[in-house]
């Protein structure tokens, strides 16, 4: 489900959209921290996808319009396409970071960024279910989660390692609907 996702926004996007909030993203510190070391970070490992809110918005209004959406999500049923729909309308930004190429590299990065802003990204814990390679870190403001960081990691070094980092207001009932994703 995730990578239909990840081929209908590469579909959908021109080129990469900034995203303007007044706090950075995890995606964008990790990004800036990459940038800051381009040769043991090549270009070649990683792709890195932002979607602004004008595309969510997009991306929902297709969905509402297509009675079917057989042209969004193929071959996927029609619970998924209502979960995905769900999980769409509270998000204001999504990137979406894949590293095809030293996974292992970009993992142990990722945990270093996590644990060197641990007062800012606090794990989120999910019901343990056999199999389950994926691990939720949010950001607070207030009393309100405004930004989640999924991690897909798979302890196969030879799939890609994915992050996938989502902002907006979100409930438990967000949590629960995007961890049924397949």
């Amino acid at each position: 489900m995730k990578h239909l996702l990840v081929a209908i926004l590469l579909t959908l996007l021109p080129g990469t959209l900034a995203w303007g909030a007044k706090e950075q993203d995890f995606v964008a510190l990790m990004m800036e921290h990459i940038s800051s070391k381009p040769a043991d970070y090549p270009t070649t490992d990683y792709e890195n996808i932002t979607v602004s809110p004008t595309m969510i918005s997009y991306m929902l209004d297709m969905m509402d319009n297509d009675s079917d959406n057989s042209n969004l999500l193929p071959g996927n049923s029609a619970q998924n396409q209502e979960q995905l729909r769900q999980l769409l309308k509270d998000v204001k930004s999504l990137r979406i970071f894949t590293a095809s190429q030293n996974t292992a590299k970009y993992k142990k990065l990722t945990r270093q960024l996590l644990g060197k802003h641990k007062n800012t990204y606090k794990e989120y814990h999910v019901k343990e279910q056999p199999g389950n390679s994926k691990h939720i870190w949010t950001r607070q403001s207030s009393n309100s989660v405004v930004e989640i960081i999924l991690l897909n990691d798979d302890p196969d070094s030879s799939k890609p390692m994915q992050i996938l980092n989502i902002t907006g207001d979100f409930g438990d009932q967000f949590f629960e609907t995007l961890m049924q994703i397949r």
